[in-house]
């Protein structure tokens, strides 16, 4: 996380929300998140775990599946 912040400006880095869900027009990403907070921008990183709501929404692909690796 730390990588991804420094080589963004620092209002480019939403912490501490919880994400809701996304929509692109175009070439923009607006996200929207519990408190009702929006971001918008080029590019959305969903950096939010294995369990990733942005993942679930991008993909609609389920829960992740363990594959019996330690």
């Amino acid at each position: 996380l730390a990588v991804l912040a420094s080589a963004v400006p620092h209002d480019a880095v939403t912490l501490g929300e919880t994400f809701a869900e996304y929509e692109q027009a175009g070439s923009t990403v607006r996200a929207r998140f519990g408190s009702g907070l929006t971001a918008e921008g080029d590019v959305l990183v969903g950096a939010d775990g294995i369990r990733s709501a942005v993942r679930r929404q991008l993909l609609g692909d389920g829960e992740p599946t363990y594959r019996g690796y330690p």
